[in-house]
């Protein structure tokens, strides 16, 4: 009786991971299983592991080739296969022990000719080490039309481009006559093959392969290699040929094939930038990419960041930056690439949080998850439901975000802070400021920046509660803070004989309206105080409510 799955495992070199790689196979729930272990000619003692694993589990097959690469090493593999299904491993990584019985079964129920799974990236840099989850939404597509219209989806995500998150069916790859090609990045060159006349395909929503980015002593600096180009050329075309014989003439779908491109040569002017090679040579290289005919012209700017020094990049930033799709997949890719939140934060000023929310949302809902969202208006009283709930404690931002379908934590904090800071809660939609401001007289100027001052720096709130710009509030205030009353006198035209000098009556009016404005401010401070101390004492009560029933249970 044929096996369930064939494991095919291209080994060279690797006599540190191997026996780690090896053991998670054979620990699988999913016992009926063949493995292939094809020696591409180590000269460690890889080879030797390989034998002594055969010669104790009969269930694994020990090969030995010369030196021909891991695609010739995995055809080889093919050509012995006996399994149903066929899964190709790096024996580097290692699989959780339900994996493979998951995808044994995901496939037979829905009779797939090709299962895809999520994954785990595994890093260890600077001594220390992380991981971060790769998973899409569980899909079923039955049909090649609705595969084809939804391939882009996983590409820039590595989901379609590698084979060890893959389950495929032997007679299909046979019968299509499907072999690694010799060639870079065989992986994604082969998976195109797979996919042109691919009809059942299905994606499963768990995580189980650890997938080693980098390792405790490997080498994390950026080497340019000048074929990477012409690699990556020749890999976009497989690509767009493809879709060509797909017939996809769909704009956005293309568009988003062409930013998968793009994101690759931004990868790409990173290593150029990183290389000690003079800077003409890195100008011509970049613009070389940027002439290349496929490269969106959307992105040459991302291009050109990423060979500005940083002192450069950052006087290029721009205030409130709202980033586009494309952005948001670019920092993503750094990520996945093995660059943390907070190098991504020092080197291209994007907040570490922001990078890691867009990273959560691919993982969980995919490149629809990035988009845009329409700006929502929260009722008052949903509002004050989460803040209470958050105050309660038990929970934390990205919880409550989750719960309410919040889009951003950022949003809660402020609720939260208006709240606790005995301001109303009405509405989430920025207020539209006077731009131009209007004209005012000396004792305005000093009642609006001594309101501003009695309620702690409140600019935004004076613009409303004056009808003035926010231009005006600051300035007034920076110069009463410098100058006094007097630096407020009204020096446009000709000045006038009691320019700058109030009466005393005015003085007396302007320091009645200050103690109020101030009085205001602290019974508002009272008023949250007691609001906190009512918080305590429901703290303080449940937790002698949890005591005494604790109390009763040991009697």
């Amino acid at each position: 009786m044929k096996p369930k799955i064939t494991v095919i495992a291209p080994v060279y070199n690797v006599e540190e991971y191997l026996e780690k790689s090896v053991s998670s196979i054979l620990k699988q729930t999913l016992k009926d299983i063949e493995v292939i272990l094809v020696d591409d000619g180590s000269s460690d003692a890889s080879g030797a592991i390989i034998d002594d694993f055969a010669a104790k589990d009969n269930r694994i097959i020990g090969l030995h080739q010369v030196n021909a690469g891991a695609a010739a090493a995995r055809n080889t593999g093919i050509k012995r296969a006996q399994g149903k299904y066929l899964y190709f491993l790096d024996p580097d990584d290692w699989l959780e022990k339900t994996m493979l019985q998951k995808m044994y079964e995901f496939a037979e129920e829905h009779q797939l000719q090709l299962s895809i799974a999520g994954f785990v990236n595994e890093y260890y840099e600077k001594g220390k080490a992380f991981s971060v989850k790769n998973v899409m939404p569980r899909r079923i597509f039955t049909t090649q039309n609705d595969f084809r219209l939804h391939a882009h989806e996983y590409l820039n995500n590595t989901f379609l481009a590698v084979p060890w998150n893959k389950l495929y069916k032997t007679s299909y790859l046979k019968n299509h006559h499907l072999e690694f090609p010799q060639v870079k990045w065989d992986d994604l060159h082969f998976n195109m093959e797979v996919i042109r006349n691919i009809e059942r395909v299905g994606v499963l929503d768990i995580a189980e392969y650890h997938f080693f980015r980098s390792r405790p002593g490997s080498e994390t600096t950026k080497v340019f290699n000048e074929k990477l180009f012409a690699n990556r050329i020749q890999q976009f075309k497989h690509i767009l040929a493809v879709y060509d014989d797909w017939k996809i003439s769909d704009k956005a779908i293309l568009m988003y094939v062409y930013n998968y491109y793009a994101l690759r040569m931004i990868q790409l002017t990173q290593e150029i930038a990183d290389n000690n090679m003079h800077i003409s040579q890195k100008k011509s290289y970049v613009k070389k990419v940027l002439a290349d005919g496929y490269t969106p012209t959307k992105v040459d700017k991302q291009i050109i960041k990423a060979c500005l020094p940083r002192k450069e990049y950052f006087f290029m930033g721009r205030k409130g930056t709202r980033y586009s799709e494309e952005d948001k997949l670019f920092y993503i890719k750094l990520v996945q690439d093995g660059m943390s939140a907070n190098a991504i934060e020092r080197e291209y000023g994007v907040k570490r949080d922001q990078v890691l929310q867009w990273v959560e949302r691919f993982n969980t809902g995919g490149i629809d998850a990035l988009r845009r969202r329409p700006q929502r208006t929260y009722t008052p009283e949903l509002m004050l439901e989460v803040v209470q709930a958050y105050l309660a404690g038990g929970t934390s931002y990205p919880q409550l975000a989750r719960q309410y379908n919040i889009p951003n934590n950022s949003v809660i904090f402020q609720w939260v802070k208006r709240y606790t800071s005995g301001k109303s809660l009405k509405t989430t939609r920025r207020t539209t400021r006077m731009k131009n401001g209007r004209k005012t007289e000396q004792v305005e100027r000093i009642e609006i920046a001594q309101w501003v001052i009695a309620n702690e720096m409140d600019y935004v709130g004076a613009t409303t509660h004056f009808n003035v710009s926010y231009g005006q509030v600051y300035a007034w205030v920076k110069k009463f803070k410098q100058g006094g009353p007097d630096a407020l006198a009204d020096r446009r035209g000709k000045a006038k004989e009691a320019n700058g000098q109030l009466t005393e009556m005015e003085l007396k009016d302007l320091e009645i309206k200050r103690l109020k404005a101030r009085l205001a401010h602290v019974s508002t401070e009272v008023a949250v105080l007691k609001k906190l101390q009512e918080f305590e004492r429901m703290d303080v009560q449940q937790r002698k409510n949890i005591s005494q029933f604790k109390h009763s249970r040991k009697k």
